[in-house]
């Protein structure tokens, strides 16, 4: 039992770090601020089982079109002057 577990949990750091890694990488290319925050905040969100990655999916992007819109006042290609 000790041993599954131990696996489980090696294994979800893994693909959390991974997870984290590849989002900072997108988030600083797209030029969000705070993007290493937000990698972190991800990387602990995907422990949490079903909500957990939602959240971890939502709130950045939320955060990623709210600054992307605030730099240019576009957002996809609409100005919203």
């Amino acid at each position: 039992m000790l041993t599954s577990t131990n696996k489980y949990i090696t294994l979800k750091t893994y693909v959390s770090l991974l997870t984290g890694v590849l989002s900072y990488v997108v988030l600083i290319i797209i030029g969000v601020d705070y993007a290493f925050l937000w990698a972190f905040l991800i990387f602990l969100f995907n422990y949490i089982p079903y909500i957990g990655s939602l959240i971890a999916t939502v709130l950045p992007a939320i955060f990623a079109i709210l600054t992307v819109w605030n730099r240019s006042g576009h957002f996809m290609g609409v100005c919203f002057c």
